[in-house]
């Protein structure tokens, strides 16, 4: 079961990411990245544990904290998770981030990407280098990660290869006449479904639901459903939201934002 809530976290990155059009010439960071609204500046973020007692919502065990540090043009500058790593980014003339550089504690590069912007201003590639062990020097491609978009410029295909160049997955989506992303279809290696989310978003196009089933070979599909609920600021940008695993608390998610 581990593995699958992580797996649904991954999928939900990807599904914020992919609810608006991957353009950095229309759209820049605030927008591909869970849709926040206004001129936001900085986003302090704190992730509990949580869990129901007596009726009553409980925040149990701290998880993670992040920071997100954003230029007036909407566009990362860097994020801190944590005590552990920082991220940062470099930008194209533009302003856009075209690759980033990831730090541990002591300050040592650990970790780049390195994104390919095509001839629309669309994210066309990511190219992810890290070092083979600690003790080595040089830094060796890991994941290459190619998209795809669809005549409204909507994100429609993402795949992943190593560095042999063999499909590690591929992910798919689907949208609505709204363009908001409705479905998301994961294939491996083969070809094969092996996991089909279906989403359902608010109007401020945050995902509330998501039915996640896992297609096993030769065995009975599993169903895993999860609910978020939100509380917004008066930008409409979320400061909290609560999520539900089969309908019990797992994660409470709080953010306070500074604007420009």
């Amino acid at each position: 079961m581990k593995n699958k809530l992580i797996i649904i976290s991954l999928l939900m990155s990807i599904a914020f990411i992919a609810c608006e059009p991957v353009n950095k010439n229309k759209y820049n960071d605030l927008l591909m990245t869970g849709n926040l609204y206004g001129p936001v500046k900085i986003i302090k973020e704190s992730q509990w544990a949580s869990y129901e007692k007596f009726g009553d919502l409980i925040k149990d065990t701290l998880e993670s904290e992040s920071q997100y540090f954003l230029s007036e043009k909407g566009y990362f500058d860097s994020i801190i998770v944590g005590k552990d790593f920082l991220s940062k980014f470099d930008k194209d003339e533009q302003g856009r981030s075209i690759s980033i550089k990831i730090y541990n504690t002591e300050k040592t590069l650990i970790q780049t990407q390195k994104y390919i912007i095509d001839d629309q201003g669309r994210i066309s590639e990511i190219n992810e280098f890290s070092k083979k062990d600690s003790l080595s020097s040089s830094f060796s491609l890991k994941v290459k990660t190619k998209f795809k978009y669809d005549k409204n410029d909507m994100l429609k295909e993402i795949v992943k290869y190593n560095p042999e160049g063999n499909m590690i997955s591929k992910t798919l989506n689907f949208y609505n006449e709204k363009q908001l992303l409705i479905e998301q279809r994961e294939l491996d290696q083969n070809g094969r479904v092996v996991i089909k989310i279906e989403i359902k978003n608010d109007q401020f196009k945050n995902i509330i639901d998501l039915k996640t089933t896992f297609l096993f070979e030769n065995s009975t599909p599993e169903i895993i459903n999860n609910r978020i609920n939100y509380i917004y600021d008066k930008q409409n940008n979320w400061i909290k939201k609560v999520v539900y695993i089969n309908e019990k608390p797992n994660k409470i998610v709080e953010r306070s934002i500074i604007y420009y």
